[in-house]
C-alpha cells in the first residue's frame, strides 16, 4: 500500500512539473513568436454542403466599434480591393467613434438615418499574442480603419476585402495604422488570419492526461523561414476616374503538374507556364478544360483498376467511398490516394493529398468524388479553399512572395492533433 501510494504522489508531482514547464514556455516563447508585431483575428467556416448549391464559405469575426463593439461576420475575400460593413442600427448605436466621412449618393449625404453606401471609419479590434500566462490573447484597438456601409452580398455581414489595394483593404489599412505591423498577412482555413511579419507561427494544443485529470497547453513553434516560397504575382486593374477601386488578384505560375500512385508517377509536362489565380471565395480548384482533362486522366489512370461510379455535380470522377476511406477505421474515416503535385516558380512544390482532394458529396456521403472541377475553355484557373484548408499561406505583398506550409500532417501519429484550429 505504502509502494502505490508513494507511486501517486510521485506521479502527481510529474503531472504538476510537466504543467509548469509547459506554461513556463507559453510565458517565455509567446512573445518571441511576435517579436515583429503581429496581429490575429478569428476565422470561420460557415456551412457543410459540399457539392451542393449552398458551398461553404469563410468569414472573419471582426469587432467593430468603441468603446463597444459589435462582431461583425464580414466574408473572406481575396479579391475585394474594399471591406463592406452592414452598419446596423446597432453598431451606429453602440460605437462612438464611428464617423461617416463621405456618401456616393446626395440622400445617403443628407440623411442622419441611413449611412448605405457612405465611407465611414471607425476603431476595429484585433488580438495580439502576449507572454502574459492568466490571458495571453489581448484584444487590441487599430484605429481609423475605412469600410463602406453596404450588404456586400447575401453572406454574413458585409466582405472583408484582402486583396492588393494599396489603400482601402484590410490589410494595407491595417499596416498603414497598426503601428509596426508590416505589408505582410497570412491566413490558415478555416481558423485564423494574421497581420504583420511574424518570424515564428505558435501552435497551442490542450492535452488531457490519461491517468488523470490534469490538462496541459503544449506549445511548439515553426519558422516562416522554413517555408517554401514561390513569387506571388499581383495583377492589378487600372482604377477608373471617380470609380471604385477595381479588383486587385494574387497568382501564382505553375510550371508542372504530377500525379504518383504507388510506383507509377505521371507529368503534365507544361508546354509553357500557367498563372493559377488563389481564391477564397471559390471552393473548388477549377483548371482551364484542356489543363483539366489532362490532370484528370492522370489521376484516374493512378487510381487503377476502381470502378467509377456516375458523377455528381460539379465532379465528373467518382468512386465509392468504401475504397478509400478506411484508412484509419470508421471512427476517424480517412482517405488514401495518389499524391497531387504542382512545381512552382522558384522551385517550390504544392503537394495535394488524399483528404484535400476527395469530396464526399452532402447529398450521397457513400461517394467521393475527385474535387477539382472543369473551369471551361480559355478559363482562369483557381485555386480553391477546399485545396487550401490547413495550410498556411503568407502573402508577403510588400515582396511579392507567397510562403507556404502545410499544417496537417496525415501521415503521423499525431493526425487528429494537427490543423489550423490549434494555432493562436
Amino acid at each position: 500500500m505504502r509502494n502505490s501510494s508513494a507511486q501517486g504522489s510521485l506521479l502527481c508531482i510529474l503531472v504538476a512539473l510537466v504543467v509548469i514547464i509547459s506554461i513556463n514556455i507559453l510565458r517565455l516563447e509567446g512573445v518571441d513568436a511576435r517579436s515583429n508585431k503581429t496581429l490575429s483575428i478569428k476565422v470561420e467556416k460557415v456551412g457543410t454542403d459540399y457539392g451542393g448549391s449552398t458551398p461553404p464559405f469563410y468569414v472573419v469575426n471582426l469587432p467593430i466599434g468603441s468603446p463597444n463593439q459589435t462582431t461583425m461576420r464580414l466574408k473572406l475575400d481575396l479579391d475585394s480591393p474594399e471591406t463592406i460593413v452592414n452598419c446596423s442600427n446597432e453598431l451606429v448605436a453602440s460605437s462612438l467613434t464611428l464617423h461617416k466621412l463621405k456618401c456616393r449618393d446626395k440622400r445617403s449625404r443628407k440623411s442622419k438615418k441611413t449611412l448605405e453606401g457612405c465611407e465611414v471609419e471607425d476603431s476595429v479590434w484585433l488580438n495580439e499574442l502576449r507572454g502574459n500566462v492568466s490571458d495571453p490573447i489581448v484584444p487590441v484597438p487599430v484605429r481609423k480603419v475605412n469600410f463602406r456601409c453596404g450588404t456586400g452580398g447575401n453572406a454574413g455581414d458585409g466582405v472583408a476585402g484582402f486583396s492588393a489595394a494599396d489603400s482601402s483593404s484590410l490589410p494595407a489599412q491595417v499596416s498603414k495604422n497598426g503601428r509596426g505591423i508590416g505589408k505582410r498577412f497570412s491566413y490558415c482555413l478555416p481558423s485564423i488570419a494574421y497581420f504583420g511579419s511574424p518570424d515564428v507561427y505558435t501552435k497551442a494544443q490542450l492535452i488531457s492526461i490519461s491517468f488523470g485529470a490534469f490538462r496541459y497547453v503544449q506549445i511548439t513553434h515553426f519558422q516562416s523561414n522554413q517555408f517554401q516560397r514561390t513569387p506571388l504575382i499581383i495583377k492589378k486593374k487600372k482604377k477608373k476616374k471617380n470609380g471604385p477601386e477595381p479588383e486587385h488578384r494574387y497568382a501564382i505560375s505553375v510550371h508542372n503538374m504530377s500525379v504518383g500512385g504507388g510506383s507509377w508517377v505521371g507529368s503534365l509536362n507544361l508546354s509553357k507556364p500557367i498563372e493559377l489565380f488563389i481564391s477564397t471565395t471559390q471552393l473548388y480548384t477549377s483548371l482551364e478544360t484542356s489543363t483539366y482533362v489532362a490532370f484528370r486522366d492522370m489521376f484516374r489512370h493512378a487510381i487503377g483498376p476502381a470502378p467509377p461510379l456516375d458523377p455528381v455535380a460539379p465532379f465528373d470522377t467518382c468512386y465509392s467511398a468504401n475504397t478509400f476511406f478506411d484508412r484509419y477505421g470508421t471512427q476517424h474515416p480517412l482517405p488514401v490516394g495518389p499524391i497531387l503535385s504542382l512545381d512552382l516558380a522558384g522551385g517550390a512544390t504544392w503537394t495535394v493529398s488524399a483528404p484535400k482532394y476527395f469530396v464526399r458529396p452532402s447529398s450521397q456521403p457513400g461517394i467521393a468524388c475527385f474535387g477539382f472541377v472543369d473551369a471551361g475553355p480559355d478559363k482562369p484557373n483557381v485555386l480553391g479553399t477546399f485545396q487550401q484548408e490547413d495550410s498556411l499561406l503568407e502573402f508577403d505583398v510588400a515582396r511579392s512572395t507567397l510562403a507556404f506550409r502545410r499544417i496537417y500532417e496525415p501521415d503521423t501519429s499525431e493526425r487528429f492533433l494537427t490543423g489550423c484550429r490549434h494555432l493562436v
